[in-house]
């Protein structure tokens, strides 16, 4: 016979032991949202193991990013001031 195993969401699977303590559930905590739950890494690598991490709020690390590629303060002010890049990287007064 074929090995099989029955599929459950993340709402079921989130109640069981098992996939808690094997790390398929994982909880974070979100800047904005706070604590969210979701899937975890299926696979066990043993060099390069997973790590769950929170999503990062959208354009928490837009400046950074631009003084990296060589944009001077000047200039990122300035695209900000445009419109070209977020006023506000909180997640929410972008939505």
């Amino acid at each position: 016979g074929l090995p099989t195993v029955e599929a459950r969401g993340l709402d079921e699977a989130r109640d069981e032991p098992y996939a808690r303590d094997g790390g398929l559930v994982v909880s974070q905590t979100h800047p904005v949202f706070g604590e969210v739950e979701h899937g975890g890494a299926a696979q066990r690598l043993s060099v390069t193991p997973a790590q769950a991490t929170a999503a990062p709020v959208f354009g928490a690390d837009t400046e950074d990013l631009l003084r990296e590629l060589g944009y001077e303060t000047e200039r990122i002010e300035a695209m900000r001031a445009e419109g070209a890049i977020p006023q506000s990287a909180d997640g929410l007064a972008l939505a």
